[in-house]
């Protein structure tokens, strides 16, 4: 029994010390909330006093001449940073955007400067602002420089490579017409090449048998006789030679008007094609070109072809 009363006994103890500590908590915590009360007061009286303070001077000093001149020096150091800044030339495009953000600050700058010209307190606080942004601008003009010298190096260098390109290229084209020089001496030094040419009419007897006739009236054929020299380069092979028989009016002598071949100087109608073997070797060579109609009296010219070249030509007269 006795156990049984000292246990509510422990617990009313324990309570009251708790309530204690719970008042005693709250007072201190009440001490503390007038003392930052008392704080606040303070400084609210000391802001007053300091608002008052600078509303006094603003109005001592918003027809002090001094005031004025701050106000248009301002406005000068703020238009000098604009007309600097478009000066800056740059094709960096991020850097165009950043100087289109000053110049708008430095724009809202000059307009709060213009309204508040007789306030000594924004004027001060626009100062510091315009010395903050004449600081980021030495920052651009010191990157735009660096990117400037930069570009003139790059430049500089794209130069060089063009001279170096361009000498490359004359070179080269030096040296394609020197191989077309030496293609074209080739195939000069590779065409065929004919000596002792000569040519005339001929007669065919009933026999068969043919004799050379100047006379127009009596030519049944055109003949060609001429010496194919050797050539060492030329390419060996079947090869096309081509006569063509040019009357005195400038007309060709030829079986079908529609059948051409090209050469260097164009197109033309031929009056015979044969087909030879050239081996590199001397080739004795004679060609008969059949009349089908009534020659004219004058001077024929005949004229040998080989791939796309001339290769000989003479002259020969019929009365």
């Amino acid at each position: 029994m006795i156990e049984q009363k000292e246990k509510p006994k422990q617990r009313d103890a324990l309570y009251i010390t708790i309530i204690i500590l719970l008042l005693a908590g709250a007072g201190f915590i009440y001490w503390q909330l007038r003392d930052v009360q008392k704080n606040l007061a303070t400084c609210k009286e000391n802001t007053d006093v300091m608002q008052k303070e600078i509303a006094d001077l603003n109005n001592l000093l918003k027809n002090n001449p001094e005031v004025a001149l701050m106000g248009e020096n301002l406005r000068d150091n703020i238009q000098q940073m604009l007309d600097e800044y478009a000066g800056m030339k740059t094709n960096n495009k991020e850097m165009q955007e950043k100087i289109a953000v000053q110049i708008h600050q430095l724009d809202s700058l000059k307009q709060l400067a213009e309204r508040h010209k007789y306030d000594a307190y924004t004027i001060m606080k626009l100062r510091k602002e315009t010395e903050t942004l004449r600081k980021i601008m030495q920052g651009y003009v010191h990157t735009i420089d660096s990117l400037n010298t930069l570009n003139v190096k790059l430049k500089t260098e794209l130069k060089v490579k063009e001279n170096e390109l361009t000498e490359v290229k004359d070179e080269r084209d030096k040296v394609k017409e020197k191989n077309k020089t030496l293609e074209e001496t080739v195939a000069k030094g590779s065409a065929l090449q004919t000596s002792s040419l000569t040519a005339g009419a001929i007669h065919l007897r009933n026999s068969g048998k043919q004799i050379e006739t100047t006379r127009a009236g009596r030519a049944d054929m055109i003949k060609a006789c001429c010496t194919i020299l050797e050539n060492p380069i030329a390419k060996p092979g079947a090869k096309y030679i081509y006569m063509v028989v040019i009357k005195p009016d400038a007309t060709i002598l030829t079986q079908n008007p529609a059948e051409t071949f090209k050469w260097q100087g164009g197109e033309s109608q031929y009056s015979l094609q044969r087909e030879i073997d050239y081996q590199n070797q001397s080739l004795e060579l004679c060609l008969y070109a059949d009349v089908k109609e009534e020659l004219p009296k004058g001077t024929y010219t005949v004229q040998l072809f080989c791939e796309k070249a001339k290769i000989g030509q003479t002259t020969f007269v019929l009365k």
